[in-house]
């Protein structure tokens, strides 16, 4: 038996469990050994624990339901929401409510000293209540099986077996429904709110008494759009167990776009301009995505008593054509331009959703959300004026990062020919120092002509109304200012003029610093085709601008002094080519006869060139140097070898270390212009030598046919000639007896037969009759060997002509 020790007064005892028991009080002699030692308690405890994990609550007011997981609301809901404390809002309105602001009132409650134990015990509670505190559960369906659940997800459901459904959206504390993007959700949502309804119902008729009692309210929330709002109407049958709201938002944008996707995308490629459905001054309500996201949680937290519409769009409502003009601004080239409201449907990016957003004309305000809402925008000033931002996140969210790329080597290495390749595969800008100059200086001559233009516009329509003089007002801020156009445009030609045709490096670093930092090129990315060619080039092309040189001060000191640049122009990748001299040289004699015409490819000059390139790019002293110190270290590339006529292999090598294309109008898997052209070519190549190799097959089975009958007929005139030879040996009783006598006596017979009156005339013509050539007095006629020396002569001219073919195919074929 286990035994016990204790101390009593200095002495050493042992006890056994038994006599512990034995000698306890009464009251105590009924635990057992489990109930001394405690373990009976810590087992209930465990078994509670295990049955609170085993039974889910019939009701769960912090968890949401949400539609359409996968679309582009669901996905920035759940995701915002998922980071919520359920009533954590409420928790800071209610502890600023509890500071107080009459002391009298402290005083009291200080001084109330039977409320002390009581406040003990709320404190406890709300102890208890704060270490409870949950985070709002998300589930939901999703259009997508295939579509993989996130960590801001608990469960995705499927609500087609609704006997399975409904359950499971009883326990939620939030049903929220997004018809603005899939009509088909109406239905759905329609369901499911009568559903809710009817079981509800029946639990009032069946338990009065415990439907009262109830403290369990649902919250069921249309997400509708300003298009279709003023057609959508709430039930609020149970206002005390089952609310209902509907949220009339504007046309969400932000992170990837949702609607406006269309429009983003077109201007990142780069058209001419922008289209504008005409009138352009309609006015479209917007909400960005995180902002409606906001609304939706205040709504969540502090649902709205009496309010059965709430419109959660921006302060700020803008015009189309403000719209359109500042997304062009900043993705594209700025330009604008008006279309017809017809014209708008032959345009392949413009949906017919698009449309109707495009062309809807709402002048509201929100004013429950600004006014009951106490909201942290992330676009408080609206659309137009956190255009930058939101393009960022455009870029982010699409992974838009654009490629840049310089290419380096000597004269008639291949640059050019790399350089287009990949700018068709990657769908890059191409940039040489030659058209980015013609570009520039064509681009001033043109806003010099149009500022004039617009000058005697603007004399013609001097009495315009106000609004449109306030327009233009606008439009000339955005313009560049003509004078000092007309002043740089009056410097370059004289600069052109005094070096012989040729641009100051300056001017030249300027006008291909604007380009590579154009929206085209920040957008896709480039191609730089042989420049910089030294260090000082390089470090006047890529020097950091005014803006960046602080940060970059910054990170100096961080980083230890490092070289300042341009990160916006930087390229990504420097790629040098190379190859021996006389390969160049062959490069350049294998070029078209229309390259000769320019003087750069003259003998001469190809031999200066590639002098003053090897001279300046040694080991020490390179522009390469420049990139590497910049951690953008160089791909060196020996093309020597590489001898065909698109350098195939040398395309390969590099789009093995670029990668796959990026962002929109990706050509994974297809072959750029070069490769098709090289393909066809071989294509071309191949049909010849098959169509050749054909004609010749051909020409040796006609041959061959021809000599067998060739053949043939030699034999048989072989054979003539000795029977000819056969009858001129033969004696003449034998000759008359084989050949004239058998034809004669049937004659002679014939005539003896008939009688006719002149016998001699009658015979005769019997005799031609049957030798009707008139040849009978030839002793060396025979029908067959006539038709042998026929046979002959017509194969002697079938000879001569086919081989008269045969050499005009191959002077124009081969």
């Amino acid at each position: 038996m286990e035994k016990k020790t204790s101390i009593v007064n200095g002495e050493s005892k042992t006890a056994s469990a038994q006599d512990l028991v034995s000698n306890r009080p009464k009251s105590q002699k009924s635990l057992d050994l489990d109930d001394l030692f405690g373990f009976t308690e810590a087992r209930k405890k465990l078994e509670r624990r295990d049955e609170d994990k085993a039974v889910e609550p019939d009701f769960v007011p912090y968890r949401i339901f949400l539609n359409n997981l996968d679309s582009y609301l669901g996905r920035y809901m759940s995701e915002f929401l998922s980071d919520q404390v359920f009533g954590g809002l409420k928790s800071q309105d209610e502890g600023e409510e509890q500071e107080p602001e009459d002391i009298e009132e402290e005083e009291k409650l200080e001084e109330d000293e039977e409320n002390i134990e009581l406040n003990v015990k709320e404190n406890a509670k709300n102890e208890t209540k704060e270490s409870l505190k949950n985070n709002y559960e998300i589930i939901g369906t999703v259009k997508n099986s295939e579509y993989r659940k996130t960590e801001s997800i608990k469960s995705i459901i499927d609500s087609s077996n609704r006997e399975e459904f409904l359950p499971i959206i009883l326990k939620c504390g939030f049903i929220i429904y997004n018809i603005s993007e899939d009509n088909s959700q109406i239905s759905e949502a329609y369901w499911t709110m009568k559903a809710i309804e009817a079981q509800l119902d029946k639990m009032k008729e069946e338990e009065p008494k415990a439907f009262e009692a109830m403290k369990d309210i649902r919250h069921f929330i249309l997400i509708s759009t300003i298009m279709t709002w003023a057609l959508t109407k709430p039930i609020d049958p149970h206002k005390e167990k089952f609310k209902t709201l509907v949220i009339a938002t504007g046309v969400t944008y932000g992170k990837e776009e949702d609607i406006l996707h269309a429009v983003f995308k077109m201007a990142w490629e780069n058209p001419p301009s922008l289209p504008v459905i005409l009138p352009g001054k309609n006015l479209i309500p917007l909400i960005h995505i995180m902002d409606l996201a906001s609304v939706l949680h205040n709504i969540l937290e502090k649902f709205p008593k009496k309010q059965r519409y709430i419109l959660a769009i921006e302060m700020v409502v803008s015009k189309l054509k403000k719209i359109m003009k500042v997304i062009s601004t900043t993705l594209a080239n700025g330009e604008c331009r008006n279309i017809q409201k017809e014209e708008a449907f032959l345009i392949p990016e413009i949906s017919q959703q698009l449309y109707d957003v495009l062309t809807v004309n709402l002048n509201m305000q929100p004013m429950y959300i600004v006014e009951n809402m106490d909201l942290k925008w992330v676009s408080e000033l609206g659309f137009v004026d956190n255009i930058q931002q939101i393009v960022t996140e455009y870029r982010e969210a699409n992974k838009l990062k654009p490629l840049k790329i310089f290419i380096h080597g000597p004269p008639a290495v291949g640059k050019t020919i790399i350089a287009k390749r990949l700018c068709s595969y990657y769908q890059l800008h191409y940039l040489c120092i030659q058209d980015v100059v013609q570009a520039a200086i064509a681009e001033l001559k043109q806003k010099v002509e149009k500022a004039k233009e617009k000058d005697k516009e603007e004399k013609l329509n001097e009495d315009q109304e106000d609004e449109e003089e306030v327009e233009e007002e606008e439009e000339e801020e955005e313009q560049d200012n003509f004078e000092e156009i007309s002043d740089l445009l009056a410097e370059i030609e004289a600069n052109i003029q005094e070096n012989n045709g040729q641009l100051d490096e300056n001017y030249v670093i300027r006008f291909l610093k604007e380009k590579m930092i154009s929206n085209p090129c920040q957008n896709q990315g480039y191609v730089l085709d042989g420049y910089p060619t030294t260090i000082e080039n390089a470090r006047a092309l890529f020097q950091a601008e005014d803006d960046e040189e602080e940060e970059t001060a910054e990170e100096e000191e961080e980083g230890g002094g490092e070289v300042s640049f341009n990160k916006k122009i930087m390229p990504e990748y420097v790629i040098s080519l190379d190859a021996t001299d006389d390969v160049l040289y062959s490069h350049v004699m294998d070029l078209p006869a229309e390259e000769f015409k320019n003087n750069i490819y003259s003998e001469e000059n190809m031999i200066s060139r590639v002098a003053e390139f090897r001279k300046i790019n040694t080991n020490e002293d390179t522009v390469l140097n420049y990139f590497d110190e910049l951690e953008v270290h160089p791909f060196l590339l020996d093309v020597t070898n590489d001898t065909s006529l698109y350098m195939e292999k040398t395309f390969k090598i590099i789009t093995d270390k670029i990668g796959k294309p990026r962002n929109y109008g990706s050509r994974s898997g297809e072959d750029d212009e070069f490769t098709k052209q090289e393909k066809l070519i071989k294509k071309n190549e191949l049909l010849k030598q098959a169509r050749k190799e054909e004609l010749i097959r051909r020409a040796i089975e006609e041959q061959r046919a021809k000599m067998e009958e060739w053949a043939n007929l030699l034999n048989a005139l072989k054979e003539e000639e000795e029977e000819l030879l056969a009858i001129q040996g033969m004696p003449a009783r034998h000759y008359l007896m084989r050949y004239i006598f058998p034809t004669l006596t049937r004659g002679l017979l014939e005539v003896a037969h008939i009688r006719p009156e002149d016998p001699v005339d009658y015979l005769a013509e019997y005799l031609f009759r049957e030798n009707p050539e008139g040849k009978m007095f030839q002793p060396d006629y025979a029908e067959a060997a006539e038709d042998l020396m026929n046979a002959v002569q017509l194969f002697k001219d079938s000879l001569i002509k086919a081989d008269t073919l045969g050499t005009t195919d191959s002077n124009h074929n081969f």
